[in-house]
Order: structure tokens, then sequence, then C-alpha cells
């Protein structure tokens, strides 16, 4: 099944940018940002490649999961904290870089960590 097969959410029109007048707040929709083929693969190759993790955190003196998955990506493999919560940062794997390059292309943004 593919998560991206709702072809009236896409078109084969290249990017579409809508810029929202929002007060103190700078808001632009990208659409057709990755085509239906592109999302499809990266959808299915992030889901079956990323190292998930199931954190958690201590409420009231009792360990709870977080109702979500994580996994963290940076330009260093390192071990970081926040919320009291100790994580493992990966390096980007190829899915990611990709994603990563072309926003920062579309944006003219360098993103570090």
């Amino acid at each position: 099944m593919d998560l991206f097969n709702q072809t009236n959410l896409f078109s084969t029109e290249g990017v579409r940018k809508t810029v929202y007048d929002l007060p103190e707040a700078d808001v632009t929709l990208f659409e057709n940002f990755f085509s239906i083929e592109e999302s499809n693969t990266l959808y299915k190759s992030l889901l079956e490649n990323t190292p998930w993790e199931q954190e958690q955190i201590i409420i009231h003196g009792k360990l709870i999961d977080y109702p979500r998955l994580t996994a963290w990506f940076g330009d260093v493999e390192k071990d970081i904290t926040y919320a009291e919560t100790k994580s493992k940062m990966h390096l980007w794997n190829n899915d990611l870089l990709l994603i990563k390059n072309r926003i920062e292309k579309e944006v003219d943004v360098k993103f570090t960590r």
C-alpha cells in the first residue's frame, strides 16, 4: 500500500508556495515538494530503516513511555540529553540527507546540529 496515492493532494505541477500572512510568524506551505513516487519511497525506507526508540520520562515518580517513537539525527554521532531523557544522535542517513539538502536549497537555510 502506498501512503501517498491520494492524487487529489498532488499534481504534476512544480512546487507551489503559499505564504500566509500571520502575526509574528513566517509560514510558507510548499505543495508538491516531493513527487508521489519520492514520497512513497522515502516513507517506506524511513519507516523500515530508522532506529526508532521508545523513550521514557519520569512523571510523579513513575516511568512513562512517550506517546511516540523518536530518532535523533545530526552532523555528529553522540549521546544527547534533553528533558532528563538520554538518547543517541545518529549521523544523517541518505534519505534524510536528500530531504535536508532539498529543503536547505529551497529555503536558503543551513540546518546543522
